[in-house]
């Protein structure tokens, strides 16, 4: 027979550990449903002196035990390494040949060692291919460490009656707490069950062997310890208890008890291996392992364990399932995703597996619910070799947000628009505000009063223009009035048709009785406009454009219809997004719908489209009916003269024609150019009316008007301001504003405003 070179030592091997050994073993086969199982100890220098075995053939034993030599892995085996083997179906070794005749799949083999030494190996084998996931070994390893322990007390115990001067040494030196009880006390205790209970060995004496054990195990051990006493032979007589140490510390030992003969009376020896720390260890490790089980079981985010050499999905947690819409555990990529895409998967793990780093991508992916683009991120599970054996993988859907963040990116361009449009017409309003101020002055004085008259019809033109892209700006909610929409449409008919024209037909078809709505005329304008110019240019050569007015239930609409080339359903969906356009940059920017949408919103109505593709679009913008049409305000002629006005302007010019205006209305101005300057004349002399302008550096009007109102409540404060929407509005009514002129204005307005404010 070969030499059996795992490390060994000379030992008679007796009945009694046999059949503790043995029920140890099957009891561990059974837990983890092995169909069989063989332990083989060195316990002699030339053959394995203890064989057992369950579950296997005579035949397949020998043929092992003389074979040892032999063994897949056996340099892992002496190193302390537990082997697994999943699959022997094709392998060639005789050894995986030989338990295919005994009809076993797989099997997981554990080295029996101590202090650094292998003395045998423990094997649990299975019919069928098995997956040895974490825990499991996990588990594993702590049944090697209890059967090499019950192997080490063993040792220890035997030895320790067969020789005086070996039982003082291991007594004195031994790692382990050793006593021996006897008339239920403890006779002898040495070093190390003083450090392990802090009991030294006169105050042991005096105490019973059960004083020392918690109350959770304190029957059962007495009843053990009893029994022993009388001379019985008790199982198991290897077990894990928990003490109470002398400082009201609790503890954890595991104890190997047997029965022996002390100054020729029965007596019991006990070893006991402080196992406290080892427990405490365990505790974190499952704590660990039960965290990473809800982490992977809860998770928000899909968890992938890949094979890093077969592309092999090994686990997917269920959110990962949800994900993917498919099942993609125990599947390869090659069996899930597309050629290139696999071919995508296999450069990253490369890369994972030559850097040993992790890596963070975003891809797109053939899902159960088409492609999607997926974040994922991939880390290396490195083996005891070195190498990575392992891909773990985190990921989740980030289509809706991509979609999410170019949407933003358009409405933020929208943002960046508005505001530059907004800047530009405050400086234009300003501009116009001078000329017609200057041309209301020249008309008062009967200077050229046709020229006069025409440059401020012109400068209201200007003031209309730029009224409108304020309100492209901010939805057109300012300047309201009430208006007869039938009558409204039908005088922008004139203007409809320059846009309309060639070989398009428009057609008007008003309702049957008036329909008024209370709205900002500029706004109204512009939303029609747009929604015609829309129509026209849905239409390539000829075709119609109708105008239709209606009412369903309390709203109104205005519904303009062509019959151009349409839409598709995708883009029905996305019309009124910022940007969005079926036509080409240089055709259109995509504002129209938008805008329409808007302004139909603020006021409290809706939008509402259908389209086919081919036969051509209809829009219908709906808005509140207002059943009582307001009454025009009548100016009168001849205003009183009023006391004195403040006027707080920053901008020079706009501040002289302002006063000019101010003076042909018979007011007595007085001008400040900050609200710094404006709120010490307001402590002084607390004028009936305070007149500013909105954007000042500093102090703004608004904040100026409420420092007003907080000085002299019963000062009027008038705001001046190019536009202000509904929102605004209320927030300056709320700071004591107490009026809102819009600029450019002229004499009439300006009268009209201060009336009503006196």
């Amino acid at each position: 027979m070969k030499e059996f070179s795992i490390s060994s030592f000379v030992l008679p091997v007796d009945k009694s550990f046999q059949e503790s050994t043995r029920k140890l073993l099957s009891r561990v086969a059974e837990i983890f449903n092995a169909s069989a199982y063989s332990l083989i100890i060195a316990l002699k220098e030339t053959e394995p002196s203890l064989v057992l075995h369950q579950g296997l053939s005579e035949e397949y034993i020998n043929f092992i035990t003389e074979h040892m030599q032999e063994l897949p892995g056996k340099t892992s085996y002496e190193k302390g390494e537990i082997r697994t083997f999943m699959d022997i179906k094709k392998g060639t070794h005789p050894v995986f040949q030989a338990l295919r005749r005994e009809g076993m799949r797989s099997y997981v083999t554990l080295p029996i060692r101590w202090e650094g030494r292998t003395y045998g190996v423990f094997t649990l084998y299975f019919k069928k291919k098995q997956k040895f996931r974490e825990k499991t070994i996990k588990n594993l390893e702590f049944i090697a460490f209890a059967v090499s322990l019950s192997l080490r007390n063993y040792v220890l115990s035997s030895s320790l009656l067969e020789s005086q001067q070996t039982l003082e040494t291991i007594f004195q030196r031994s790692p382990a707490g050793i006593f021996i009880v006897q008339d239920h006390r403890y006779r002898i205790v040495n070093p190390a069950f003083e450090t392990i209970t802090g009991y030294t060995q006169e105050e042991a004496s005096q105490m019973f062997f059960w004083d020392l054990v918690h109350p959770d195990f304190k029957d059962k051990v007495k009843e053990r310890g009893l029994r022993r006493e009388r001379g019985e032979n008790v199982l198991p007589d290897l077990y894990e208890l928990k003490i109470i140490r002398k400082n009201g510390e609790e503890g954890w030992i595991l104890l190997r008890a047997t029965p022996i003969k002390y100054q020729g009376r029965v007596a019991n020896l006990g070893i006991a291996f402080d196992i406290t720390e080892e427990k405490k260890l365990m505790e974190k490790l499952h704590y660990l392992q039960e965290n990473l089980r809800t982490i992977y079981e809860n998770s928000v985010m899909g968890i992938y364990l890949m094979d890093a050499e077969s592309l092999v999905y090994e686990m997917v947690n269920p959110m990962g399932k949800r994900i993917l819409r498919m099942d993609i555990e125990g599947k390869s990529a090659m069996e899930i995703f597309p050629p290139e895409e696999v071919f995508k998967i296999q450069e990253i793990v490369n890369y994972v597996k030559k850097t040993k780093k992790s890596l963070t991508t975003v891809e797109k992916y053939h899902t159960g619910m088409g492609e999607r683009q997926i974040f994922v991120s991939r880390a290396p599970v490195i083996g005891k070799d070195g190498k990575v054996e392992k891909i773990v993988g985190i990921f989740r859907d980030i289509t809706e947000e991509s979609r999410a963040i170019k949407d933003w990116e358009k409405r933020a361009d929208l943002s960046m628009m508005e505001k530059l449009i907004e800047v530009v017409s405050r400086e234009l309003n300003n501009i116009l505000s001078i000329i017609l101020a200057t041309s209301e002055i020249g008309m008062e004085a009967g200077i050229d009063e046709a020229n006069w008259k025409r440059v401020r019809d012109k400068t209201k033109e200007a003031q209309e223009f730029i009224l409108q892209l304020m309100e492209m700006g901010k939805g057109g909610s300012t300047g309201k009035t009430t208006v007869e929409l039938n009558e409204f449409v039908k005088s922008m008919l004139h203007l409809l048709q320059k846009i309309v024209i060639g070989t398009i037909i428009l057609k008007f078809n008003p309702y049957s009785e008036p329909l008024y709505a209370v709205i900002n005329p500029s706004g109204l304008k512009s939303a029609i406009t747009h929604l015609v110019v829309n129509a026209k240019e849905a239409i390539e050569k000829e075709g119609t454009i109708e105008i239709n007015l209606g009412k369903e239930g309390n709203l109104a609409f205005i519904e303009v219809k062509d019959t151009g080339k349409g839409m598709t359903e995708d883009e029905m969906k996305r019309a009124f997004d910022p940007f969005f356009s079926t036509k080409s940059l240089e055709e259109g920017a995509g504002i129209g719908l938008t805008f329409v949408k808007k302004f139909s919103e603020k006021n409290g109505g809706k939008v509402h489209i259908k389209s086919m593709a081919g036969i051509g679009t209809s829009v219908k913008m709906y808005l509140p009916i207002s059943s009582i049409p307001l009454e025009k305000d009548n100016i009168e002629e001849d205003a009183p003269a009023l006391p004195e006005v403040l006027l707080v302007e920053d901008d020079p010019d706009v501040r002289k024609v302002e006063k000019e205006l101010l003076t042909v209305l018979g007011y007595r101005v007085t001008e400040v150019s900050s609200g710094e300057e404006a709120l010490k004349i307001v402590k002084g002399q607390r004028p009936p009316i305070v007149i500013t302008d909105l954007s000042m550096p500093g102090m703004d009007g608004a904040e100026l008007g409420r420092e007003v109102k907080k000085i002299a409540p019963d000062t009027k404060v008038l705001l001046i301001s190019g536009f202000v929407s509904e929102e605004e509005m209320e927030k300056f009514k709320k700071m004591g504003i107490d009026a809102v002129l819009h600029k450019p204005f002229g004499l009439e307005e300006l009268r009209k405003i201060l009336d009503n404010l006196s």
